[in-house]
């Protein structure tokens, strides 16, 4: 301890050591931040480089983000002033009076109780209000009595466009059933540009 009349010159020159102490190892971390920064900036490139070298001389096909181009250059939106219609391709054309027409995705395949299928579909209208329906998919194994296990399985499509009833989701769901012996309920749901977010949330 120090007396009040003792000066703490010990004491000051310890902290000030350990200030500079601290300071010379923030110094010293900024550096080693910014070099492996520099270095990864410098391998990505090479990498880069590199890829690119590759399918410019065919030895190598073009990975994904190079082989498609963006979700925009696909989706064209055109508007013909004569007409007034609004065009989304390849998905929809809106029409001035509010009619949608959905250019892909409006094919259907029916229920069927037919158990050499090996599944049995029933489709259950289940919000009359929207008009809107859920597919069942039973597999013709069930015993009763026995439960069994339940998948709800929501479509995809952007909320724009297909339904439980195209094909690509029909029969990606009768895999299911057929490989896991389960019951698969399918929803329908109200889609945009009709009924925008949040009604497909709503009904699913």
């Amino acid at each position: 301890m120090y007396s009040t009349d003792q000066p703490c010159l010990p004491r000051l020159v310890f902290l000030d050591h350990l200030w500079l102490l601290i300071d010379q190892l923030h110094n010293q971390h900024i550096f080693i931040l910014a070099s492996l920064q520099e270095k990864k900036k410098k391998r990505q490139s090479e990498e880069r480089s590199s890829v690119l070298e590759q399918v410019g001389n065919g030895a190598v096909r073009p990975p994904l983000f190079l082989t498609f181009t963006s979700a925009t250059e696909h989706t064209h939106k055109k508007t013909h002033p004569s007409s007034n219609v609004s065009e989304h391709l390849p998905f929809i054309r809106i029409y001035k009076d509010g009619r949608v027409e959905r250019l892909t995705g409006t094919e259907i395949i029916s229920t069927s109780l037919d158990k050499t299928n090996d599944i049995v579909t029933k489709d259950v209208l289940y919000s009359p209000e929207h008009n809107i329906s859920a597919r069942l998919f039973l597999p013709h194994k069930a015993t009763a009595g026995k439960n069994l296990p339940l998948l709800v399985y929501i479509h995809g499509g952007a909320w724009i466009i297909e339904s439980p009833f195209s094909p690509i989701y029909h029969n990606y769901v009768t895999e299911i059933v057929k490989s896991a012996n389960c019951l698969v309920v399918s929803i329908q749901y109200r889609r945009a540009p009709e009924d925008p977010v949040p009604a497909s949330y709503e009904d699913s």
